[in-house]
């Protein structure tokens, strides 16, 4: 229960990370703070982070509460 309660703040965390936004033609920063450049090694190294935290997060909890419900669906069916 606890898990669910902050998988969504963690999940828009998490997917502000790829909100990368164009000031020149060549310049990528982040919209949640300008000073990290989305081009960065450092940046792109926190979006495979970001990548297997919405995993776990927005795919992974919500599919394990589903297994732990069907279960206990059957156990009491």
């Amino acid at each position: 229960m606890l898990a669910c309660s902050f998988a969504a703040g963690v999940c828009n965390q998490v997917f502000n990370i790829f909100n990368c936004r164009t000031l020149d033609s060549d310049h990528e920063v982040l919209r949640m703070d300008y000073r990290v450049d989305c081009s960065d090694p450092d940046h792109t190294a926190y979006w495979y982070l970001a990548g297997m935290m919405i995993v776990v997060f927005a795919f992974g909890i919500p599919f394990a509460m589903s297994v732990l419900m069907v279960g206990r669906m059957r156990e009491y069916g």
